[in-house]
């Protein structure tokens, strides 16, 4: 039985946590803005866990996604607020 090759770990640099908190940042979802980048859940389910547990490159990762899912959010409640005013002027 032929087995396939494992794929080598990620590491978590600079680039690779900004491009993830760019995806996000434009209305991905975690896994998702992962898997764009060819990156397993498992592995960014990691990332969040140790940078949860308080080791402090992972630490700045999470802060990072945190604060890309806040923009987004603040991004959205906008929309919906310009959405409103034009509707109840009409």
């Amino acid at each position: 039985m032929a087995t396939t090759p494992r794929r080598a770990q990620f590491e978590l640099d600079a680039r690779l946590e900004h491009a993830i908190a760019d995806l996000v940042a434009a209305g991905l979802p975690l896994i998702d803005a992962a898997r764009a980048l060819e990156l397993g859940p498992r592995t960014v389910y990691r990332w969040v866990a140790l940078g949860r547990a308080g080791e402090p490159r992972y630490e700045r990762f999470v802060d990072s996604i945190e604060a890309a899912q806040t923009e987004r959010a603040y991004d959205v409640a906008r929309v919906i607020d310009v959405a409103r005013r034009r509707r109840i002027r009409r």
